[in-house]
């Protein structure tokens, strides 16, 4: 990928040929198109449907992940309402300490649609419960449960704990 500075394609996107001229974030770049083969090998299928299986769960995390992992510099990127899911903990902080009032956040994901609900500061730590409420569609569905804390200022987050997976009723 090329960068694109003050040319006389300069202010044009779309494509001539295999050279393609877009807009990203502000910054003109030029790029090859890639040729499509017709057919692939079976470990070529496997790997390129691993790699969807990522992307599009990565997607759903996205949003969470663009609040504590950095911000954006030029082109480099960074990396409600029927069905119930009760999360419980213990409060592991300190009595009388700031991190009692740290928010957790829940987020489901949904395997067999590439799907899933991230739920910002749905309880204090302090309550040791929180509940988050999914779309009506999910149900029967087997989900996978994570959550995490983050402070009440959103600058900082712990690592996320896996809790397990629910089939929805």
């Amino acid at each position: 990928m090329g960068s694109v500075t003050n040319s006389i394609l300069s202010g044009t996107s779309g494509r001539t040929g295999r050279v393609v001229i877009a807009n990203v974030h502000g910054v003109e770049v030029s790029r090859i198109r890639p040729v499509m083969r017709s057919s692939s090998t079976k470990p070529q299928t496997v790997h390129r449907e691993l790699f969807r299986f990522a992307v599009a769960f990565l997607g759903l995390y996205k949003s969470f992940a663009r609040l504590f992992f950095g911000k954006r510099k030029e082109l480099v990127t960074l990396y409600n309402q029927a069905q119930a899911i009760t999360v419980t903990w213990t409060n592991n902080a300190p009595p009388a300490s700031t991190n009692e009032s740290d928010l957790c956040t829940v987020f489901v994901y949904v395997p067999s649609r590439r799907d899933g609900q991230l739920f910002s500061g749905v309880a204090a730590r302090l309550a040791g419960t929180a509940t988050a409420n999914l779309l009506p569609l999910y149900a029967g569905e087997e989900v996978h449960v994570w959550a995490t804390f983050i402070d009440e200022g959103a600058t900082e987050a712990c690592n996320s704990k896996y809790m397990g997976s629910v089939t929805l009723t």
